[in-house]
């Protein structure tokens, strides 16, 4: 018997296509068309919440707070991102001041914009947010990241901060202690965190101590936040000989 692929050999004068490999240089596997980009089709993107800005409002107010209770800030969620499974990630934050008071007073205008951060891996939460511990001290835990903003007769409309590394707390927590406090060790520059799922909450906190004529006036930030795997591996990008469509899919298989 001659090559299975010479017709002049069979003996029905025919080859319809029985053999399930091609010969070479000739007919190739059928595979179907591939149909682009279809997250473009889908409308929103599967990361279209890992960044977002926002304006965030509110009013300047006692530094000491009114009438027992402590000021009150505007409040904004940025960022909710669900990986699907744990992975390193990045971030850039950024605080703009639109619009606000001069100080007319012998005191400063203050705003505290704090990025309070949720983060979720299998069964586990941890909060990192400006958590009140003591009422009578005014004590808070740490939030994740800061900035501030500190003027005196004149507002800085347009001033920005941004960063994208945040501190962690000391590893020492010292509080009303009798006799000599320990040493705290100071807080580590953290540029990376670890993450399933992710959640931040912005709050703007506006204050200044009387006598001022700022007091009751409004203040408006621009917040903006980003957050990206430092790593970006999909496993749907691995599946050999399938068409691109299913390796460069919208949303990744088994995660956004």
């Amino acid at each position: 018997m001659g090559n299975q692929y010479d017709d002049e050999d069979d003996d029905g004068g025919q080859n319809d296509g029985d053999f399930a490999v091609p010969p070479p240089n000739q007919a190739t596997r059928y595979q179907a068309q591939s149909a682009g980009q279809p997250w473009l089709r889908a409308g929103l993107p599967p990361w279209h919440l890992w960044g977002n800005s926002q304006t965030i409002s509110t009013v300047i107010e006692l530094a000491s707070g009114v009438s027992g209770r402590p000021p009150n800030p505007g409040v904004g969620q940025l960022v909710k991102a669900s990986y699907k499974r744990p992975t390193s990630w990045n971030w850039l934050f950024s605080s703009r001041l639109v619009s606000g008071a001069n100080s007319g007073g012998t005191t400063d205008v203050s705003v505290t914009v704090s990025y309070e951060l949720t983060i979720g891996t299998g069964r586990s939460m941890i909060q990192m947010a400006s958590t009140l511990i003591f009422a009578s001290s005014q004590t808070l835990s740490p939030t994740f990241e800061t900035h501030s903003f500190l003027w005196g007769s004149q507002i800085p409309k347009g001033a920005q901060i941004w960063s994208s590394k945040a501190l962690s707390p000391s590893r020492t927590f010292i509080i009303n202690t009798v006799g000599p406090p320990p040493t705290a060790d100071a807080p580590t520059e953290v540029d990376t965190i670890i993450a399933q799922d992710i959640q931040l909450v912005c709050k703007v906190l506006a204050t200044a101590d009387a006598p001022n004529t700022a007091l009751g006036e409004s203040v408006v930030v621009e917040v903006s936040a980003q957050f990206a795997p430092v790593v970006h591996v999909r496993p749907d990008w691995f599946y050999g000989g399938a068409p691109a469509e299913v390796r460069f899919a919208g949303g990744e298989t088994g995660g956004t």
